[in-house]
């Protein structure tokens, strides 16, 4: 059984969406994967950024006294955040590179909403932690590329 498409019998055919659309969301999402395996790898290592240490007013040594499993635990959260992270980024890139390329409906509106979300709560928590990345430049950019590749 094949999924339902956009190309019912009163449908018009899709129409392809720009390349600077389709590019920068697929660029967004490899962005994502990027990230992520950084989140795996090298995030659990650096415990507490000097944005972390702002934020808590706590440094690193002051949260190993409290518990020693605390490091540990913290890893482990990253390098989860850092899997989800993995897998956005490519169903993300995947679905900009073929679907939303070809202009299907269900393309647009499951990048739009998966996107806008994730993205949106990860700038209003980098905001409200005083972050140091300039994570609303990502946002600006998925934003436009939706915007530019509608239909």
């Amino acid at each position: 059984m094949s999924a339902p498409t956009d190309q019912g019998k009163n449908r018009k055919k899709p129409v392809p969406r720009p390349r600077a659309s389709w590019a920068t969301l697929a660029g967004i999402g490899v962005l994502a994967v990027i990230m992520g395996v950084s989140f795996v790898l090298l995030r659990p290592l650096i415990v507490l950024l000097p944005e972390d240490q702002r934020f808590t007013g706590i440094t690193p040594d002051q949260l190993k006294a409290l518990n020693d499993q605390l490091f540990a635990w913290i890893g482990m959260v990253f390098r989860s955040w850092g899997a989800f992270a993995i897998g956005l980024g490519i169903v993300m890139a995947a679905v900009a590179c073929t679907a939303y390329r070809r202009g299907d409906l269900w393309a647009w509106w499951t990048l739009a909403s998966a996107g806008i979300l994730t993205f949106g709560i990860f700038l209003t928590v980098n905001v409200l932690l005083g972050s140091d990345f300039v994570i609303a430049l990502l946002l600006a950019a998925y934003v436009w590329a939706l915007w530019y590749g509608r239909h």
